[in-house]
């Protein structure tokens, strides 16, 4: 079986919804809050076997019940037994491969045959699930065994039930007979009995005695033989029988084992192809376990035994995954929408973002995104961030790490744009900051301004560094310098700016440097020696970078901070305003619908 388009109307966090979905094995990723599970409990309803689910007011959008709670699953890979004509066999629909909805299947090879099973609640709160044909407002009702044979099973918080033989466990489905898991519960309890009946003298035999003669003292019946003794309704029934390892019960064992065991279980239980739900795949689970599990997921979905819908927080499990196993969910005043990796984008875009799930993985589980063209944008931006929020958080305002903003490393001029422009095209706000001393990049910059990207760059000409020192004071300046001397060395920072000054320097003092030469020239060998590389015309060995790196991007962070009220006229502080505004700036996300933790 396979799910191929999932409707969903006023469920929990999601007013409306359609996704259209042709892949086997489909991972949800977005920020938190974006409804990825209440996706997965919209399919877990629309398609369970049982006929008790159970629903509150709280489950509606809004907790508006005056509008029903509409779910439509379409499944094709239909089982022989549940489309025979005494079945749902004439209840049969079909879908093309652009999820294009027909009243009948065709025999035409472009049309396959499929179910749609749609849920429906109103304010009874009791549900009703119907077999539709395209187009029909009324149909035939699908009965919960009949439900079972779509093979729909969830991995949840619920995996020990598994784990024992109760009431739907898929351990009871795959004994042979309940009546020989009752019958094997029922005589280990006689024993059991009989051990306990058997012991004499204990001190629970001396509080019996007690208890029988003080019985007689007030008239109760004349027991002559009152004993300790189990309970033959206690345990009786087989939710007692539970999985051990020699004489340890599994229950007993770690979370990431009991997972996994109860998932090995329930994949044996169900015959034939199935549709299983993960939700937060990574719970539980150590890394290498975490990508053992993806991987063998994924060979059960290539062999064509399994579809696979699950959601993750964990970059780990991102980095595993290819495009076309992504899907980016995002939610927008109750507008739910899941976005694969477009296919019109086209194979570059597609390595783009496959690159950035590989290197850059957090970027697709924010809610928007700042990439940085390298790593001293990136260090720094976060290092903004930080301090930005500490005085929000002290206003009781609302943080970045609330607003979901990440920062990312573009990884370079030339491939940051690439980067933002995809990020940008699966629905993230995206804003990209760039130097402006390359002009290679000019097309991907504009294509990335095109897709939607705030592009905050600096003005022809300059980087960053040479922004930074351009706007700082002296005295700041001097403290630029002596970070990067506790980087570097005193020793390369004289050599990298005398050099450029074509003199020798004996000192690290900024104001006598100024006084032996123009502050100009000063200021354009500190920039030019920030940034690194041979000096223009010269054949010397490469000097390094003094910023190249997060860590000293955050440093220089705390220095901007601590001097920004000082170049309020700078185009530093113009485009740093326009970066805080983006992530900032916009009103802080509503407060979850009821039922829309995720």
């Amino acid at each position: 079986m396979k799910l191929r388009r999932l409707s969903i109307a006023n469920f929990r966090g999601i007013q409306k919804m359609t996704w259209l979905l042709d892949a086997p094995f489909a991972c949800l990723v977005g920020p938190g809050d974006s409804t990825k599970t209440t996706i997965l409990d919209a399919v877990g309803h629309v398609l369970s076997s049982r006929y008790n689910v159970t629903f509150t007011d709280a489950d509606f959008y809004d907790c508006d019940t005056d509008q029903s709670i509409v779910i439509e699953a379409v499944v094709t890979g239909l089982p022989d037994r549940l489309i025979e004509e005494r079945s749902q066999g004439k209840n049969r629909s079909g879908i093309d491969a652009a999820g294009n909805m027909s009243h009948d299947p065709l025999d035409d090879g472009v049309v396959e045959e499929c179910l749609v099973v749609r849920l429906t609640v109103d304010q009874t709160l009791e549900p009703v699930w119907e077999v539709v044909r395209p187009g029909d407002e009324i149909g035939d009702r699908i009965t919960a065994s009949e439900r079972a044979e779509l093979g729909f099973f969830r991995i949840g918080d619920y995996a020990d039930s598994h784990l024992r033989w109760g009431r739907g466990s898929a351990l009871t489905s795959m004994t042979a007979s309940r009546t020989d898991a009752t019958y094997a519960v029922v005589e280990a309890q006689r024993q059991a009995r009989q051990a306990v009946h058997d012991l004499e003298d204990t001190p629970l035999h001396s509080a019996a005695t007690i208890a029988q003669e003080e019985a007689k003292k007030l008239g109760s019946a004349p027991f002559a033989d009152m004993r300790p003794g189990l309970d033959p309704g206690f345990g009786s029934g087989t939710t007692a029988l539970v999985l051990h390892e020699g004489r340890v019960p599994l229950t007993n064992y770690g979370l990431g084992s009991r997972r996994l065991t109860s998932l090995a279980i329930q994949q044996n239980a169900l015959a034939g192809q199935s549709i299983v739900a993960i939700d937060e795949i990574e719970y539980g689970l150590d890394p290498h376990r975490l990508v053992h599990l993806v991987r063998h997921l994924r060979a059960r979905t290539s062999a064509g035994e399994l579809q696979v819908l699950l959601t993750t927080h964990s970059p780990l499990a991102v980095e595993t995954l290819s495009t076309t196993e992504l899907f980016v969910v995002r939610s927008d005043r109750g507008v739910t929408t899941v976005t694969p990796v477009p296919a019109s984008l086209g194979e570059t875009t597609a390595d783009t973002v496959q690159g950035v799930m590989r290197e850059r993985p957090s970027s697709l589980l924010a809610r928007r995104v700042i990439v940085g063209e390298g790593a001293t944008e990136c260090g720094l931006m976060r290092q903004l961030l930080w301090i930005w929020d500490r005085e929000l958080e002290a206003a009781r305002q609302f943080s970045a790490v609330t607003s979901g903003v990440t920062v990312t490393n573009g990884g370079g001029d030339s491939q940051a744009p690439v980067r933002a422009a995809a990020l940008a095209r699966l629905g993230y706000p995206t804003l990209l900051l760039l130097d402006g001393d390359v002009t290679t990049n000019r097309g991907h910059v504009a294509a990335a301004a095109t897709a939607g990207v705030e592009v905050v760059q600096w003005s022809s000409g300059k980087a960053l560094e040479d922004v930074i020192v351009d706007a700082l004071p002296n005295d700041a300046l001097q403290k630029l310098v002596d970070l990067a001397v506790d980087e570097t060395s005193e020793e390369s920072v004289r050599g990298s700016v005398g050099s450029r000054l074509s003199a020798t320097l004996n000192d690290t003092d900024v104001s006598a440097w100024i006084a032996s030469h123009s502050e100009s020239s000063v200021r354009a060998a500190i920039a030019s020696a920030a940034k690194g590389g041979n000096i223009s015309g010269s054949a010397k060995v490469e000097r390094k970078a003094w910023f190249k790196r997060e860590d000293r991007g955050e440093r220089l962070g705390n220095l901007l901070i601590e001097n920004l009220t000082k170049v309020e006229s700078s185009e530093l502080h113009t485009n740093l305003a326009r970066i805080k505004e983006f992530a900032y700036g916009t009103p802080a996300p509503a407060a979850p619908r009821p039922g829309a933790a995720e």
